[in-house]
């Protein structure tokens, strides 16, 4: 199967991802900070947002509405975002499954941010089994309608068990940490890729170093590989 690759318009991020995201990849990304990890989603979303026009941010911890204030006057927007955001909508115990549904029914080639997988775990906790196989059959099918996904998660979140069963559902796990260095705090993203079959090869891995700018967004450059 011929799988077409998405830049993101980050060099660093898409060289290290090997041209950008494959149509039907999906991303757990699990940061030690919420905000951190936010606005490298949106930087990605709006970076993408110029030569990709089928781009959804979905977000669960504030409205549409505050968040699109929220980029036009920290990221200087002039244009139309509204149609890239949308309300994740109402928290409840069934809340994940209209969400995951809302995700299917978008076109091929649309690139999707959720932010964020942390907001449906009190939910999930009451049948863990159930939450992991609503998000199983959503990657699966994700993956066969081409739809490429970035789910963020807040570090420790899961148990060690449960976050290693997720792992597995997903292309790629990216790692954001905060490192101290003598003059400011470095944000190390680190990248882990999985081979189609694991017997033959392990996981790829490759950090990356992460700057916030002023203007909030985030630049990356590339580290190294570390196997």
């Amino acid at each position: 199967m011929i799988q077409t690759c998405i830049p993101t318009g980050v060099s660093a991020l898409d060289s290290a991802m090997s041209g950008g995201i494959n149509e039907g990849d999906s991303v757990l990304f699990v940061t030690e900070n919420s905000i951190d990890g936010a606005r490298l989603m949106q930087t990605l979303m709006l970076s993408l947002r110029e030569t990709h026009k089928k781009t959804l941010y979905i977000t669960s911890k504030k409205s549409a509405a505050s968040l699109i204030d929220e980029l036009k006057n920290r990221c200087n927007i002039s244009g139309e975002i509204e149609s890239c955001i949308l309300d994740a909508g109402v928290l409840a115990e069934d809340a994940v499954t209209h969400v995951l549904e809302k995700i299917a029914a978008l076109p091929a080639g649309c690139v999707v941010f959720l932010d964020s997988l942390t907001s449906y775990l009190p939910f999930a906790e009451l049948n863990f089994p159930l939450f992991f196989q609503k998000i199983n059959k959503a990657m699966r099918d994700f993956s066969e309608k081409k739809i490429a996904c970035i789910f963020m998660i807040s570090a420790g979140a899961l148990s060690r068990e449960h976050e290693v069963c997720f792992t597995d559902l997903f292309t790629h796990i990216w790692r954001l940490k905060r490192v101290p260095a003598e003059d400011n705090t470095i944000r190390i993203l680190s990248i882990e890729s999985t081979f189609q079959d694991a017997n033959l090869a392990p996981r790829e891995e490759l950090q990356l170093s992460a700057s916030l700018l002023p203007d909030g967004t985030v630049e990356l450059v590339h580290l190294r590989k570390i196997r």
